[in-house]
């Protein structure tokens, strides 16, 4: 997961790791239940995804995070989505969750895809990410 992060923050923002300071992040691996509970309370949906992202650790507080400034934030993935995405892209779960990995947190560092030019971004430097990872030959970069 760390060389998921690495690649994350080197494609989509190399200043925070040019800095040379230590970063904190929580990342947990639950499922679908946690998730849909998370949508419902924080964006309304009530149904699980497969990756939240929470700048700053919002949810879960670890005591390293607390007491760090430079705490990134949380990254939540249902598991279960995990296997589901990766069933239908005909790739395998670490590359799917590797994807996951990355896409949270180029949320945490500012990226997002709520219109067309923003996906546009956020989806071409999430392939840089991807393509400095040891990925299986079957996988499929999303569109």
């Amino acid at each position: 997961m760390s060389r998921s992060v690495a690649a994350a923050l080197t494609a989509g923002n190399p200043d925070m790791l040019a800095q040379n300071k230590p970063l904190c992040m929580s990342i947990v691996l639950t499922h679908d239940q946690e998730l849909r509970d998370l949508n419902r309370a924080y964006r309304g949906i009530d149904k699980p995804t497969d990756v939240l992202s929470f700048e700053g650790g919002d949810v879960y507080r670890t005591a390293a995070a607390q007491d760090n400034p430079h705490n990134l934030g949380d990254i939540i993935v249902s598991m279960d989505q995990c296997s589901i995405n990766a069933q239908r892209a005909g790739h395998d779960e670490d590359d799917e969750l590797a994807l996951l990995i990355v896409h949270g947190t180029l949320h945490l560092v500012g990226f997002d895809h709520m219109n067309k030019v923003d996906k546009a971004r956020m989806w071409s430097v999430q392939k840089w990410a991807l393509i400095a990872l040891p990925l299986s030959s079957s996988f499929k970069f999303p569109r």
